[in-house]
């Protein structure tokens, strides 16, 4: 993995400790935002314990921050991204048709408002 932090002041151990909780998300469910906060949920996809290749998003934490700090984390976010394109992490082609998914259901939403 790349190492590409926000190069802030740090002055904690050079490693997590050994019983640091790891967070797996397979993406964001939704976002709100109001009175300089903004709360997101993460989901993940879990299988069907009954083993039948089936999955359903489950959404299992929420992630509440200030809106500046949301906002500086979405530019950390897309400079990964770049420096992610330029390293052949994903590809132009990933990106767009990510983009194109969230076009499809921003556009569906807005079919389906009253």
């Amino acid at each position: 993995m790349a190492n590409e932090g926000q190069n802030l002041p740090y002055s904690g151990p050079d490693y997590l400790p050994i019983n640091s909780p790891v967070i797996y998300a397979d993406g964001v469910w939704s976002l709100a935002h109001g009175n300089g906060q903004a709360k997101f949920y993460l989901f993940r996809l879990d299988p069907n314990i009954r083993s039948d290749n089936t999955s359903q998003p489950q959404v299992f934490a929420q992630i509440v921050m200030p809106v500046a700090g949301f906002v500086a984390t979405a530019e950390f976010f897309k400079r990964q991204v770049t420096a992610m394109l330029k390293s052949n992490a994903v590809t132009q082609a990933q990106i767009d048709a990510i983009a194109a998914a969230f076009d499809t259901q921003e556009a569906a939403a807005a079919q389906n408002k009253p």
